[in-house]
């Protein structure tokens, strides 16, 4: 049952990782995993402070799994094969990789949030999703200004702008500001090249880069990591909301 650590996974592994991601996904409502641990999760691939931790499973499988990004971490147990120990097996490993761990759970599961308890953490930050679905009825008519074209993302245009406008944007953020060229090319392939909107004023060269999308109602939260309560970061007061995954 001991994880196993490897700085990169070869194909296969990398295929049975995925195969219990959508088990995961299926069986609890929420994916297990946000997108920048799904980006480092690609054959043979190695990234700077990341580990992955494998707990393999009959005939292949991976019967639990969890990333170590710097300080944060996400982890999931096959549905088939919870309450044996996994899930505090893959936590114990993460806390031998990193010395002040963070765990992004997604899904506010009671088994996840028990794990969480068991093992000294508590909530430590919260996100909220917003969304707006067809039951809130249609958007109001759009209104542009005058002398303003709402156009897709253009790459290689609109690179140095739109980064611009999600640095200032998120200077605060420790996962969305900072960004550099790397960060946006690197989301090109699973995205797709036109997932960005730009305004732009019609007379300019270069465009008022800005994310576009449905306007969105606030629900509860989903995810959130957990720092553990004899940690640095406990001194910060728990917030209300959040999640947990086992």
């Amino acid at each position: 049952m001991d994880p196993q650590e490897h700085s990169r996974l070869d194909a296969a592994t990398v295929s049975a990782v995925q195969d219990l991601l959508r088990a995961a996904t299926a069986a609890d409502g929420a994916e297990p995993l946000s997108e920048q641990f799904l980006m480092h999760l690609r054959p043979d691939a190695s990234a700077d402070g990341v580990t992955h931790l494998v707990v393999p499973g009959d005939g292949g499988a991976a019967a639990g799994y969890a990333q170590v990004d710097g300080s944060y971490a996400e982890l999931v147990v096959h549905p088939g094969a919870r309450r044996r120990g996994i899930g505090g097996a893959l936590v114990a490993a993460v806390e031998k990789v990193t010395a002040d761990p963070h765990v992004w759970a997604h899904g506010d599961l009671d088994a996840a949030k028990g794990l969480a308890a068991g093992r000294g953490y508590r909530r430590d930050r919260v996100l909220w999703q917003m969304r707006r679905t067809g039951a809130a009825g249609p958007l109001p008519a759009l209104t542009v200004p005058d002398g303003v074209t709402i156009r897709a993302f253009e790459p290689g245009r609109d690179d140095d702008e739109f980064l611009r406008v999600n640095n200032a944007a998120f200077d605060w953020h420790p996962e969305q500001g900072g960004w550099t060229g790397a960060e946006l090319a690197a989301r090109r392939p699973r995205s797709g090249s036109t997932r960005p909107g730009s305004c732009s004023p019609s007379t300019a060269s270069a465009p008022c880069s800005a994310t576009t999308g449905p306007r969105s109602t606030r629900r509860p939260a989903t995810s959130g990591p957990w720092a553990r309560s004899t940690s640095s970061a406990s001194t910060r007061p728990p917030t209300d909301g959040g999640s947990g995954r086992s």
